[in-house]
């Protein structure tokens, strides 16, 4: 009997945690996600997400986007609006990200990219990923959150970055 009532209290204790945890996403007042790759010179990309109003459910959501424009031969940031659900998205990808599977991706890489993932909460609460040289194949690395929630945030920002979310194209011949 008592072993029935503590499985009951651990499963409820489990369901009143996740809820907790996926309903965190309006907590999260910014994320930013810094990309640079040490041998390509202006590679630097910053994306940065604002949820301006953490309280109000349809509070616009900032996205920021600094990248080198070889048309223009400078840095240039454009400003845009993301959907709600787009950053909820996000949200819950990046709070899903296990940091354990982030150090057991074992790569050796000299110059490697560097990948800066930061998550601030409104109550100024700062968790930060920081990478060199991450295993971006979806089928070998340990920490597929991590992967979905770069992409993500790559897709929403419409940033291409090659061997990550932008592959060669088969040729056919």
């Amino acid at each position: 009997m008592l072993k029935k009532i503590m499985k009951y209290l651990l499963t409820v204790f489990t369901i009143l945690i996740s809820l907790c945890v996926s309903g965190q996403n309006n907590n999260l007042l910014r994320i930013s996600l810094e990309f640079s790759q040490s041998i390509a010179i202006n590679s630097d990309i910053e994306i940065e997400i604002s949820n301006t109003n953490t309280d109000k459910e349809d509070a616009d959501i900032n996205m920021k986007v600094t990248k080198y424009s070889k048309e223009e031969r400078k840095f240039v940031t454009e400003n845009f609006i993301i959907k709600r659900e787009e950053y909820n998205e996000i949200c819950n990808l990046t709070l899903n990200i296990k940091p354990v599977e982030i150090l057991n991706d074992h790569r050796w890489v000299l110059d490697g990219e560097t990948i800066i993932l930061k998550l601030i909460s409104d109550t100024c609460q700062h968790i930060e990923y920081y990478t060199h040289g991450f295993n971006f194949n979806e089928k070998t690395t340990t920490s597929k959150e991590f992967l979905y929630a770069v992409k993500a945030i790559l897709k929403y920002a419409k940033v291409e970055i090659y061997g990550i979310n932008k592959f060669k194209e088969s040729v056919k011949r």
